[in-house]
């Protein structure tokens, strides 16, 4: 039997001195936000838009788009397939919701997407957006996530390298 990996890998820069479940001061308690949902493409969605298959299929097709979010204005459509952000290629929702937690509000992405009827990638750029927290989100105790993919991993270690601090490497959506 093959057996491969597919990852998501959320790198936070650690101080020395702070607890994992320290909470940490939320600007304004805001978070990132892009404004979709999203699902997994069915066998023949996969098939129509000529998705890569990697033990499942790269892509992401949009459920909705939340009314005058950064996703409605940088053009997402629902029936659209999300297929990477910036060098991230996406395969989950928890990849989309990784980069976007990983992203500061303002920050200019590049989605490439394909659209309903047509296998050829396209790619729009949205900034990421911020949305106000729950009185729960903004209470509980929480992490910065810095970093959301292993094509980051070389940043962040060199990043980490010259601040002197630690890295916490969590690694989601595994395989075999």
């Amino acid at each position: 039997m093959r057996s491969a990996l597919l990852c998501t890998v959320a790198l936070v820069l650690l101080s020395p001195f702070v607890a994992a479940q320290a909470p940490v001061s939320k600007a304004a308690d805001f978070a990132p936000y892009l404004g979709v949902e999203s699902r997994a493409p069915t066998p023949e969605e996969a098939k129509s838009f000529d998705l890569k298959l990697n033990v499942r299929h790269r892509g992401q097709v949009i459920a909705s788009v939340h009314p005058k979010s950064p996703a409605e204005r940088a053009g997402l459509r629902i029936g659209d397939v999300l297929i990477g952000l910036d060098d991230n290629d996406i395969y989950s929702f928890d990849d989309i919701r990784d980069f976007v937690a990983t992203s500061v509000p303002g920050r200019k992405v590049v989605a490439r997407l394909k659209r309903a009827g047509s296998t050829d990638t396209e790619t729009i750029t949205s900034a990421i957006g911020k949305r106000k927290l729950t009185d729960k989100e903004a209470k509980a105790p929480s992490l910065t996530w810095h970093y959301s993919s292993l094509v980051q991993l070389e940043t962040v270690l060199a990043r980490s390298k010259s601040l002197k601090k630690s890295v916490l490497v969590g690694i989601s959506g595994a395989e075999t």
